[in-house]
């Protein structure tokens, strides 16, 4: 059984200003996918936000296995 990731991610750009959250949908877990939460990581570092936190959820997949 294969694992499945997304990139999750909470800012807030102002002070006193709404707080803000996204994530991305399930993604099967491989050396692509980890590369494209890697260049997620790079874009929301270089955010121009007041806070900022970012993280990867992991879990067991839940597709059928595929022949």
């Amino acid at each position: 059984m294969s694992n499945e990731v997304r990139f999750c991610l909470e800012y807030r750009l102002t002070a006193g200003g709404p707080a803000h959250a996204v994530q991305t949908a399930w993604m099967v877990d491989s050396p692509a996918t980890r590369a494209q939460i890697e260049e997620m990581i790079a874009n929301a570092s270089a955010m121009n936000a007041l806070e900022s936190k970012w993280w990867v959820e992991e879990r067991e997949s839940r597709r059928p296995p595929q022949p």
